[in-house]
């Protein structure tokens, strides 16, 4: 599989003229674009993960996966896809409150997958 870090860049040549004009057409700085690419993957790994989401909706990439967002890999559905997207833009307290709300829910036989 290939780099995060090579996947996004491809994908920037492909739609953008240049780095440059991503960066302000995402409203990310220049540097922290440019920096983060040369790092490899551990630059995207230590990106804010908000600003890694805004690049992937810009770019058309899954965020989770990094492959094409109408690629289907099989792995994960997509509703479980955009849980975890959802999931990390919540804060501490939000993330706490949906483990919070999870583990009732999954106490309760009528939410579990193997009910009847």
């Amino acid at each position: 599989m290939e780099s995060k870090a090579l996947l996004i860049k491809q994908q920037i040549k492909k739609q953008f003229k240049s780095i440059r004009q991503f960066s302000i057409a995402v409203n990310i700085p220049y540097s922290t674009i440019t920096v983060a690419l040369d790092k490899g993957d551990r630059g995207i790994d230590t990106m804010a993960y908000g600003t890694v989401i805004t690049i992937c909706k810009k770019l058309g990439i899954d965020p989770i996966d990094f492959l094409p967002q109408n690629q289907n890999n099989g792995m994960l559905l997509p509703q479980e896809k955009r849980l975890l997207l959802y999931y990390s833009e919540l804060n501490g307290k939000g993330k706490s409150r949906i483990f919070e709300q999870i583990e009732d829910m999954r106490e309760l036989e009528k939410y579990r997958e193997n009910s009847k």
